[in-house]
């Protein structure tokens, strides 16, 4: 499978010349995977690239990702020419609350077209919940089908989160390529890089991804004793909600899984915290520090374990969280430089609301934050005869 990575600015004109060039030269794709800000005109370049016969799913973004570069205000991403009966494209709306009954139907589809199934998901919306999407994917698929992808994001914007395709458009939608895992190896990997700073706490009340209450005090008041008072931060047009920057995550201890949930909001009448994912009373977590080069050199030393496990690859998707790129500052463009360059492949992604990937060294798939999440793409070779 022939990939070829692609960033662009300005002009849906300048990505048509760019598709254009690219079939003079003998490249026939015929799937695209599309990043994109989402004040670019991504609706004419979609129209583009059905007038060539070439499926996409897309998603806007809060940050492209292009090779080794973080990139914005961009349309970036993967041209495959990757056998048309090899994936199927769907997009699926949902009303809100709905989201996991539209992920079921995404893969009730997938088990009627392939044996065994995987999935690139994105899904569109303001306030999804990505672990409803989760669940109504890995409880409906087969037994460890892989579930790679994000939530969707549009620069902090929160006007037009979308996943589209050469002819759909849905701003409340769930967007997936499934691959036929048969003929495509789906790998990939989840990775924080992020140390717990202090005690171990127990959630002792929550609901959904409200957090309530940590070791029986309410959370704002044990999270304000970690980092000070946080009324700098007040949400315009409201008394009570507060945001937060994408720092200070908790790093959640799941039955020997490890993952994140960062702060989005604070409710300063009731003093709990919303959080960007669900978390359940009884799990433990430790509160984590702002990041530093030990962060990123984690991250990036365990995705080199993964690249020795997986050996080479067609293309890499990173789907990383925009609160990453807000907390590492300048270090999260040297982590995605020195991830691209672990296989120097093709590579592409978004800065999303949140990531669906699997737990580190593990078989099993959730919702996380502030976490890098890596797919790697790569066609089966059939067997060489003699």
């Amino acid at each position: 499978m022939r990939v070829s990575s692609f960033t662009v600015k300005g002009t849906s004109d300048v990505f048509e010349s760019l598709i254009n060039d690219k079939l003079e030269k003998g490249f026939q794709p015929t799937l695209c995977l599309a990043y994109t800000d989402s004040l670019f005109p991504y609706k004419t370049a979609a129209k583009i690239l059905g007038e060539h016969n070439i499926q996409l799913l897309g998603t806007t973004t809060a940050g492209e990702i292009s090779d080794d570069k973080v990139c914005a205000d961009s349309f970036s991403g993967l041209l495959l020419d990757i056998q048309p009966d090899y994936y199927e494209v769907v997009v699926e709306h949902f009303e809100k609350g709905e989201e996991g009954e539209a992920a079921e139907r995404i893969a009730a589809i997938a088990n009627e077209k392939f044996k065994n199934p995987g999935v690139l998901v994105y899904a569109s919306g303001i306030g999804t919940n990505g672990d409803a999407v989760v669940n109504g994917l890995k409880d409906n698929l087969p037994e460890g089908a892989g579930i790679f992808g994000a939530l969707s994001a549009d620069s902090f914007r929160y006007t037009n989160i979308s996943v589209f395709t050469t002819d759909k458009e849905e701003l409340n939608g769930v967007g997936a390529v499934i691959f036929d895992c048969d003929k495509v190896r789906m790998s990939g990997d989840s990775f924080s890089g992020w140390d717990g700073l202090g005690k171990t706490h127990t959630i002792t009340k929550s609901e959904g991804n409200i957090l309530h209450e940590i070791d029986g005090v309410p959370a704002l008041e044990l999270f304000e004793s970690y980092f000070g008072n946080l009324d700098y931060v007040k949400q315009k047009g409201s008394d009570t909600v507060f945001l937060i920057p994408g720092i200070y995550p908790l790093k959640i201890d799941e039955n020997a899984k490890e993952y994140m949930r960062s702060v989005l909001l604070y409710d300063d009448e009731n003093k709990s915290l919303i959080l960007a994912g669900e978390v359940e009373t009884g799990h433990t977590f430790r509160f984590c520090p702002t990041p530093d080069f030990g962060t990123v050199k984690s991250t990036v030393n365990h995705f080199k374990k993964v690249a020795d496990r997986i050996g080479k690859v067609d293309c890499v998707i990173i789907n990383s969280c925009a609160g990453r790129n807000v907390a590492f500052g300048p270090m999260f463009a040297r982590e995605i430089k020195h991830i691209y360059e672990i296989w120097d492949a093709p590579t592409s992604g978004i800065l999303a609301l949140g990531e669906i990937g699997s737990f580190p060294d593990s078989d099993t798939y959730g919702f996380h934050n502030v976490t890098c999440n890596l797919l790697t793409l790569t066609e089966y070779k059939p067997n060489a005869t003699g």
